[in-house]
């Protein structure tokens, strides 16, 4: 190329090459595209060290960003979209955008405001999830609706479990009515769960199964308050580490083999409580222990209202313990309601009333202590 500088045909320096009004590299620029480029590829380099693209707007409510297309239709974007923070959206059309992900300019933390794909949910505050008779399972569970509550109480729990809920707790509220959860309802421990299953009230809503009633094992933090339990083999099992509360109304129903369990390290805890024997019949425990740890105390009172017989009211056996504080727990049974043998201790199992005395806890037949167990 030569230029014609008024006497001779000369090669332009750069200063013929400022203040263009477009440049078309292969292509033809427009005013907008006022550098065009048609090519397999565009390289820019460095010049013996750094090389830096930038891409600068006039105001904070502008946009400086990077836009990929596809057949002339946006499908990607990244940069500064209406604010100084990043962010990076998504189009499946070109005309409607999902915000995948926001980099906050101040803080630099990261939200995914359309979620993260097998990553758990990580909550920002308590959950509440409803569950109702006339509900759905297919429910998002966040409104007490017909058209928003799940329909069962083991679709609200995995759906609890399935959270990263850090300092936040989730509380599932059950409306009256009998929900039966098959074989039983299990709270899975995830290590990082602090769930509160309430009831409309012990009379009116219940838990049962057809072999458990409540199972929860791993570590976790449970409590129930204000329902019912029923379960055909053990009322309420917690197990591996977990921990259960007591709470407001509780009733336990059938179980033929114990009604409150804990093993393998996990913790039971009867606080403020009232906690009614809704079982008739026979037993072989009201409290277990296994390795576990069964604790009631204050302002607990345990009321029975019809003729029950256990193998053993209490038992501790394989390095369990069962706490019952003789000053705050107080039994209220029908007359010769809790029958069969007061407690076993066994197994270095412990059973400690805090001095209350071997006639403390109800039943027909004097407590044993065998094979290294203790009552105290």
């Amino acid at each position: 190329m030569r230029v014609w500088d008024g006497a001779d045909w000369v090669v332009p320096g750069l200063a013929g090459l400022e203040n263009l009004a477009g440049l078309g590299i292969n292509t033809t620029s427009d005013a907008t595209n006022r550098l065009a480029v048609a090519a397999p590829a565009t390289l820019l380099t460095h010049d013996g060290d750094d090389h830096r693209l930038v891409v600068n707007k006039a105001a904070a409510g502008d946009t400086a960003s990077l836009l990929w297309q596809s057949g002339w239709s946006g499908r990607a974007e990244l940069g500064l979209a209406g604010d100084d923070d990043l962010h990076v959206k998504v189009s499946a059309d070109g005309a409607s955008w999902t915000e995948a992900m926001v980099i906050d300019a101040s803080s630099g933390q990261a939200s995914f405001p359309a979620g993260i794909s097998g990553v758990p949910e990580q909550l920002s505050a308590n959950r509440t999830y409803f569950v109702r008779l006339d509900g759905s399972d297919a429910n998002d569970g966040l409104t007490d609706s017909a058209a928003g509550a799940f329909r069962t109480v083991q679709r609200a729990v995995d759906m609890a479990a399935g959270l990263y809920c850090g300092p936040f707790a989730v509380t599932v509220r059950i409306g009256a009515g009998s929900f039966a959860e098959g074989a039983r309802l299990f709270v899975p421990g995830n290590g990082n769960l602090r769930l509160t299953l309430e009831g409309a009230g012990a009379g009116a809503t219940t838990i049962s199964g057809t072999t458990y009633g409540v199972q929860v094992s791993g570590p976790c933090d449970l409590t129930l308050r204000e329902l019912r339990i029923a379960g055909a083999s053990v009322t309420l099992w917690a197990r591996y580490g977990a921990r259960v509360n007591l709470r407001g109304t509780v009733e336990l129903g059938t179980g033929t083999a114990r009604l409150i369990g804990a093993d393998n390290a996990a913790y039971v805890e009867v606080l403020s409580c009232t906690l009614r024997l809704g079982v008739t019949g026979s037993a072989h425990f009201l409290f277990s222990t296994a390795g576990g740890h069964i604790y009631l105390g204050s302002g607990v009172s345990v009321v029975t209202t019809a003729p029950v017989t256990f193998n053993a009211t209490v038992y501790a056996g394989l390095n369990g313990i069962a706490q019952i504080v003789g000053s705050q727990v107080a039994w209220n049974e029908a007359a010769g309601a809790i029958q069969g043998t007061r407690y076993v201790a066994t197994g270095n199992g412990v059973i400690n009333t805090v001095g209350a005395g071997p006639s403390y806890i109800p039943g027909t037949v004097a407590g044993t202590v065998i094979e290294g167990g203790r009552y105290l």
